[in-house]
């Protein structure tokens, strides 16, 4: 009888984690199309066919979860003071998400005079309110892991930049894996990615055989020095940390054989807008995934017996541009992806978080 095709077989055929898989032939929004139509002919040249019994007794399992649930509490800390703008969005993505699976959200100030009184404020608060899973910003958690208190032995999503990460800051925008960011660019063909970026950042810059294109390395902006790099290399995408960057391709009229697509690192949040860049800008998204990932750990851990800590950091957040529209769209099920391929969701022991 021959072997058959799953997830992981077309997982390994695509490139993309079997999580973003199942999540493509089933139709999630979360997904972009064209990673779908991607995912979904993979699926085909492979003669996949989803197991109608255990599709069921998946979808069995979960209802019957869910149903002997009462309803439950999420944890979301924030400082006693001062809400950011990222802050107030990621917490309205979470409020709505959390609401529709069927979870409260308690919000808990940061309070006290040192760490570890803040600590044993978060864990009073905790056990008073049954808190079962905490929403909790890069930041507090660094400032909170070392105390090792028992509120952050509940399943965790930790929003941010990046966790226990030694990337250069890039302005504004938080932390950026670079590297990252290049090999999501190559997964989407853009082969010849040019970065236009401050010597600074050299040392983040891949190099060698996944640099096809001598990055120009500026200071400030120079548009004629711009220009003839850009006419000279020609390449199909660049990644930037000047916005004018996309201003001056687009008065060139620039097309490399394909359209040029644009990633724009850092942008001021008083710099003038200019058409096809890339902003930074609050969005719920991360509150949503935040909700998602702690109802999948507490769903998989019940309720009585939690095993340890299912921690998930979730990367800065950017919105590229130009004419990136897989990466435009790029919603928080992929940079889970992201963060398994290369953190593993900063599991603790006793956890599996994959």
């Amino acid at each position: 009888m021959p072997k058959r095709t799953t997830i992981r077989d077309i997982a390994a055929k695509t490139g993309y984690h079997y999580t973003t898989v199942s999540l493509a032939l089933r139709d999630h929004p979360s997904i972009p199309e064209a990673t779908r139509v991607k995912i979904k002919e993979a699926a085909e040249s492979l003669n996949y066919r989803r197991d109608p019994v255990l599709s069921a007794l998946m979808a069995h399992r979960q209802q019957s979860a869910r149903q002997g649930m009462p309803r439950s509490s999420l944890g979301w800390v924030q400082d006693a003071e001062a809400q950011t703008p990222w802050d107030l969005a990621v917490l309205k993505g979470l409020l709505h998400r959390a609401e529709s699976l069927g979870y409260r959200v308690v919000t808990l100030s940061l309070e006290g005079d040192s760490p570890m009184r803040r600590a044993a404020d978060l864990e009073a608060k905790a056990v008073e309110e049954g808190l079962k899973g905490l929403v909790i910003s890069e930041p507090h958690y660094r400032e909170l892991k070392p105390l090792q208190p028992p509120v952050l032995d509940r399943p965790l999503a930790i929003w941010g930049w990046n966790a226990d990460s030694s990337e250069a800051q890039l302005g504004w925008s938080g932390r950026l894996d670079l590297h990252a960011l290049a090999r999501q660019l190559r997964r989407q063909a853009y082969h010849r990615v040019g970065w236009v970026v401050p010597e600074a950042l050299q040392p983040l810059v891949p190099q060698g055989a996944n640099l096809p294109v001598p990055p120009l390395l500026i200071d400030r902006w120079d548009a004629k020095v711009f220009r003839k790099w850009l006419q000279h290399e020609l390449p199909c995408c660049v990644v930037t940390a000047f916005p004018e960057a996309a201003k001056e391709a687009t008065q060139l009229k620039f097309r490399p054989g394909r359209e040029l697509g644009l990633v724009t690192l850092q942008a001021a949040q008083d710099a003038p807008k200019t058409e096809g860049a890339s902003w930074q800008v609050p969005s719920d998204d991360l509150g949503r995934a935040a909700a998602d990932w702690l109802d999948a750990q507490i769903v998989r851990l019940g309720f009585t017996q939690l095993r340890g800590m299912a921690c998930l950091g979730l990367r800065g957040h950017f919105q590229p541009g130009g004419s990136l529209p897989e990466l435009n769209n790029l919603h928080m099920w992929q940079r889970w992806q992201a963060a398994q391929e290369h953190w593993e969701y900063l599991p603790s022991e006793g956890a599996n978080a994959g």
